[in-house]
C-alpha cells in the first residue's frame, strides 16, 4: 500500500503502515527532529463523529493518561 500524503506542515516522513481496522489506517512515522510518531488516517464511513470524540479527549487529556495529539484536521490525528 502507498503511503498517502501528509499534510506539509506536519513535516513527517519515513511513513510504515502498523495497522488497518475498518475505520482508519495507523502508520508509523519520523518527525522533523528524528523522533517517532503516529498518524491515524481516517477512512470515509458513517460515523466518523464517533473517531473525533476520541481525538478531542486526547486533545482535552494533553497526553495524560494517553497519547498526546499534537495535530489533527478532519481525517488526520
Amino acid at each position: 500500500m502507498d503511503a498517502p500524503a501528509f499534510p506539509a506542515r506536519w513535516q513527517v516522513s519515513e511513513p510504515e503502515l502498523i495497522a488497518e481496522t475498518f475505520s482508519s489506517r495507523i502508520w508509523k512515522v519520523r518527525r522533523e527532529d528524528g523522533s517517532p510518531a503516529i498518524v491515524k488516517a481516517l477512512k470515509p464511513f458513517d460515523d466518523v463523529a464517533d473517531e473525533l470524540r476520541g481525538e478531542h479527549f486526547l486533545a482535552w487529556r494533553r497526553g495524560e493518561g494517553g497519547d498526546k495529539t499534537t495535530q489533527s484536521n478532519e481525517f488526520w490525528m
